[in-house]
Order: structure tokens, then C-alpha cells, then sequence
């Protein structure tokens, strides 16, 4: 029988000295967060391109070796900045940020009617 438990995904903003938010500013609160995570059976960590080093201090820290990174490019949050030349080049930072080969998901966010439409899959 299938669990009826929802998947839990940490999703909170920054990590690393972002200076945005409460953060995790340094490697060893990261580890520590890590720790959690994993006492706890989380397993996926949602980070995005707008919170600055997060994915940076994610993959300086090997979380994307022990967590499966879901990640977001910026959609509406800055105007311009999600076209189908910039969507595909967020996903390709943020893997070589992570130091992974691919990541699990990758998410549009606040998108707008203003956005570029030419963009196919």
C-alpha cells in the first residue's frame, strides 16, 4: 500500500551568507542543517536562482550529493529575466553550481503575462 504521508521538501530561502533572511551563514551551520535533514528522512532541498549563493554554498557543501536540489528560475520576480535564452542558462548555473549532473525539477515562478512566449519545449 502506498504511503499517505506527502513528501516533505526543505524550502526556505538562502543558505550561505546571503545576507537575505535568516540564513545558514556559514559551512558548519550547513552541515548541521544537513544533519537534520537527514535524521529526519528529508530528502530534497528547493532552492532557487534568487537567493543569491544558496545553490553555490549547497553545492561548496556537497548537499547536492546527499539531497536531490529542486530549483527555480525567477519568472516574474524579476521582469525580463526568464526568456527561452535565460531559462535554459539558470538550469545550466545552477547544475554547476550544485557540482551535479542534473538536477531533479526546475521550476518557472511567478510568471506573468509579460513573459517571454517564444519559449517551447
Amino acid at each position: 500500500m502506498a504511503s499517505t504521508f506527502p513528501k516533505i521538501v526543505f524550502g526556505r530561502g538562502p543558505i550561505g551568507p546571503s545576507g537575505q533572511l535568516p540564513s545558514f551563514p556559514d559551512e558548519e551551520s550547513i552541515e548541521k542543517l544537513y544533519k537534520l535533514l537527514e535524521e529526519r528522512g528529508v530528502d530534497t532541498i528547493d532552492t532557487g536562482h534568487v537567493y543569491g549563493v544558496s545553490e553555490e554554498w549547497i553545492g561548496k557543501t556537497g548537499g547536492g550529493k546527499h539531497f536531490t536540489i529542486d530549483s527555480k528560475t525567477p519568472g516574474g520576480l524579476i521582469p525580463g529575466s526568464s526568456t527561452g535564452k535565460t531559462i535554459p542558462q539558470h538550469a545550466k548555473e545552477t547544475v554547476e553550481q550544485l557540482g551535479v549532473d542534473k538536477m531533479a525539477r526546475a521550476t518557472l515562478i511567478c510568471a506573468t503575462g509579460s513573459m517571454d512566449r517564444e519559449y517551447h519545449y
